[in-house]
This record gives structure tokens, C-alpha cells and sequence, in this order.
């Protein structure tokens, strides 16, 4: 039986204090373990993380202190991608225009390729619970978190009127998932038309602000 899927550096010393990271080598390492879990899985060495990325290991662990680490910055950063307008909304945008654009952008997200390796990596990963929480805080809960918080500042601003935001968001990410993930993870479908993508976002957005809109005085 395989042991923890856990990746610490047994001889490497600890980061240096004093030296501000390069951003530059954090997001190459960030699309270098990206690209290497989604085409090899979880189990991937660091070393190969770090030739892929053209750094060294020291220079990984100076950033993450272990795989587990990296792999949540991964998560954190595609999830970023998409919801990260939800905590620096155009001031000019309304709920509507940013409920659209999250919409779209999560499911061209999670229909993609590599979002589906992941999930399924994560099945097959269900006996490391460390992986499986750090795939969970960072991705899945932390969009929970931030689409809740928009929805309780915009009720707060008068412009909607979500008395829980919590299960309002949870309802939203819900009717964008439907039955597509499931569909997806059974191998059943693979492919999903765009027109079908945008029609999904489009009646979720439309039926979440008919339940929440602002009732007029």
C-alpha cells in the first residue's frame, strides 16, 4: 500500500532570510508543477518540478516548505484567475456584469482538461487527506468564501438583497455545476459546446438575481 503522498526535503537547508523572492521564478514554478501534475499526478518529484521550471530545488523549498504547499498555490492561483474580481470589482460593475464574467470564467475553468486531471487525481488521492484538504481550502472553500463575502458587501451596498450569502453562494457555484462535473469525472462526456457554456452561465446568473435582486420601493 502506497504511503502518504507528502514531498519534504530531507538534506536541502532551510531558506535564507533576507532575500526577496523573484516573482518571476514563484509563477514559473507555479506553471511548471501545474503542468506536471496534471500530466504525471500528485506523485511527481520535485526535481522534476524544478528542471521544468529551470530553478533549483533550493529555490522551490525557499518559496513552498513542502509539495503539499505548492500544490495549494496551484490550486490558489487558477482559482485566483477566476474569482479574484469578486475582491477588486471594477467600480463601474454590477452584481450582474461580475456574476456574468465568474460564471463563464468557472466553467471554461472546470470544463477545461486539466481541471478535470485534477479532480480525478484527488478521487484517486482520498486516502491522503493533507492533499485532499489542501485541494479543498484552496480551491473549491475558498471560492465559497469569496463569492459569499461579494454577495454579503452588495447586499450591505443596497444593490442585492442575499439575507444568506453562504448558501446564496453555494446555490450560484451549484447551477453552474449541475450535472457537468459528473458527467465529466465518469468519462462521459469530455467536450463541452461553448454556446452550451455560455447559455449554463447565462440562466444561472439570471436565476440567482431573479431570487436576490433588490425589490423596488
Amino acid at each position: 500500500m502506497p504511503g502518504p503522498v507528502s514531498d519534504t526535503p530531507c538534506c536541502d537547508k532551510p531558506a535564507g532570510r533576507g532575500r526577496r523572492p523573484d516573482p518571476r521564478k514563484r509563477e514559473a514554478i507555479i506553471e511548471a508543477a501545474a503542468a506536471l501534475f496534471v500530466s504525471h499526478g500528485y506523485h511527481i518529484t520535485m526535481d522534476a518540478i524544478a528542471a521544468e521550471a529551470g530553478v533549483s530545488k533550493q529555490t522551490i523549498y525557499n518559496l513552498f516548505s513542502t509539495k503539499e504547499d505548492l500544490f495549494g498555490a496551484v490550486i490558489a492561483d487558477r482559482g485566483e484567475r477566476v474569482f479574484g474580481v469578486l475582491s477588486r470589482p471594477p467600480a463601474d460593475a454590477g452584481p450582474e456584469e461580475v456574476l456574468r464574467q465568474v460564471g463563464r470564467q468557472f466553467l471554461a475553468l472546470v470544463a477545461g482538461g486539466p481541471a478535470i486531471c485534477v479532480q480525478r487525481m484527488m478521487v484517486m488521492a482520498g486516502s491522503d487527506p493533507a492533499v485532499t484538504r489542501r485541494y479543498y481550502e484552496n480551491g473549491p472553500r475558498r471560492a465559497l468564501t469569496l463569492l459569499a463575502t461579494y454577495l454579503r458587501q452588495e447586499t450591505e451596498k443596497g444593490r442585492l438583497a442575499v439575507p444568506d450569502p453562504d448558501m446564496a453562494a453555494e446555490a450560484f457555484l451549484g447551477m453552474l455545476n449541475g450535472h457537468m462535473q459528473m458527467r465529466t469525472l465518469m468519462g462521459l462526456q469530455s467536450e463541452w459546446p461553448e454556446e452550451y457554456l455560455r447559455r449554463k452561465a447565462e440562466f444561472a446568473v439570471e436565476t440567482f438575481l431573479r431570487a436576490y435582486a433588490v425589490s423596488p420601493a
